[in-house]
């Protein structure tokens, strides 16, 4: 059984990206540029040397820490634009903007950094396949993460099916504000009003029994939707 990690929620969520709202640019300092794998070599080449001309930085495929992540949009580009991935649900979770990359030949062109939110990725094709609206989760996710005050409890069984252990599914949780717990709790021991649990269909009836009533119950596909969404299946 995985070691109860009682992760609290990241650092560098919405509080920490300037999302450029209250000025004409985005603070320099602070912009780290993930670039998606979808983008070809010489595309990202040249938008890397915008970057650090501009006085950012380039992420790698192992850094988590992106202030914006960068893609191409889905109607000008067939087979691109959002791809479900743990980079673009930690982007939608912590309230990290996901731009074409229009916005880095924006800023160029203004020799600063534009401010995102004209630049937000538009994929009307997955966004239909999904249900959601990229923009309006983050939206939500600038003003309230949805996990924000909840514990959320990840069943063993759910993690030890993950290929990395559930480690993503712990940071992904907690980039959206919550704490995230691994181990069974005893019977009763989360609070009903700021308790969520999550695991697999054989989880249901260890649920039923041992969950207060009222903490509701949800499995891994429900899990992706709410990080997706930003909102609860009770909120509209």
């Amino acid at each position: 059984m995985p070691p109860d990690t009682s992760a609290a929620p990241l650092q560098g969520g919405p509080a920490n990206v300037d999302d450029g709202d209250r000025g004409e640019t985005v603070t320099t300092a602070k912009v780290r540029v993930y670039f998606s794998t979808c983008m070809g070599r010489v595309l990202v080449a040249r938008h890397s040397r915008t970057v650090t001309e501009l006085g950012g930085f380039i992420c790698g495929r192992q850094d988590d820490d992106f202030t914006h992540y960068v893609t191409l949009d889905g109607k000008r580009s067939e087979g691109k634009g959002f791809i479900r991935s743990f980079k673009t649900l930690l982007a939608l979770a912590s309230g990290r903007p996901i731009v074409s990359d229009k916005w880095l030949a924006a800023s160029k062109k203004q020799r600063s950094f534009c401010p995102p939110n004209e630049y937000l990725l538009e994929d009307t094709k997955a966004e239909r396949e999904y249900s959601f609206s990229l923009r309006e989760s983050y939206l939500r996710a600038q003003i309230r993460p949805v996990f924000e005050g909840f514990e959320v409890l990840l069943t063993p069984n759910l993690l030890k099916g993950e290929t990395d252990s559930g480690s993503g599914l712990v940071k992904l949780v907690c980039a959206a504000g919550g704490i995230a717990r691994t181990k069974l709790p005893i019977q009763g021991e989360f609070q009903s009003n700021k308790s969520i649990a999550f695991g697999v269909s054989s989880d249901r009836r260890w649920a039923s029994r041992n969950l207060r009533e009222g903490v509701p119950f949800y499995e891994r596909e429900q899990l992706l939707a709410i990080l997706q969404n930003q909102k609860l299946p009770t909120e509209r």
